[in-house]
């Protein structure tokens, strides 16, 4: 039986993993700025190529891992792949006027953040949850909009 408790963390987790998945898109004026990291419109538009590579191989893995290694262990992992992502993000704010380490830094970022994408639903709610509100707000899921249940 899930406790309220631990119901409550999946729901906070869920919640901060949200921010993390829309802070690099937000972040665009930001980056492209002049006065900021000053990156032309092809380097913002790189810094997606990694998360996606990332994503498709954690994807690729997941299934593996979480019977190897377990399902729970796979969602922190992906967790902490966000932390790494934003943290990242934090240490590039100190290389703005290195365009070239600032533009590394955020290469790696967004492949944490590419990381965390496939984990995000991992662990399951036993009432549909996080994972069903986030592929209802996010339209992720190969188009599905209701629970794995069948329940709207």
């Amino acid at each position: 039986m899930v406790t309220r408790a631990e119901t409550r963390v999946v729901y906070a987790a869920g919640a901060a993993q949200g921010i993390v998945l829309v802070t690099f898109p937000a972040a665009s004026t930001i980056f492209t700025s002049p006065h900021e990291y000053d990156l032309s419109d092809t380097q913002y538009g790189f810094l997606f190529l990694p998360q996606v590579a990332a994503a498709i191989t954690a994807s690729l893995l997941g299934g593996w891992l979480g019977s190897r290694f377990a399902t729970k262990r796979v969602y922190l992992a992906g967790l902490a792949a966000g932390l790494v992502s934003m943290l990242l993000l934090i240490v590039g704010q100190f290389f703005e006027t290195d365009t070239s380490v600032a533009f590394s830094l955020l290469l790696v970022a967004t492949a944490f953040l590419g990381v965390l994408r496939p984990y995000r639903s991992r662990l399951e709610h036993p009432h549909g949850g996080v994972s069903s509100l986030g592929r209802r707000l996010l339209g992720v899921g190969g188009g599905r909009t209701t629970p794995r249940d069948g329940r709207a």
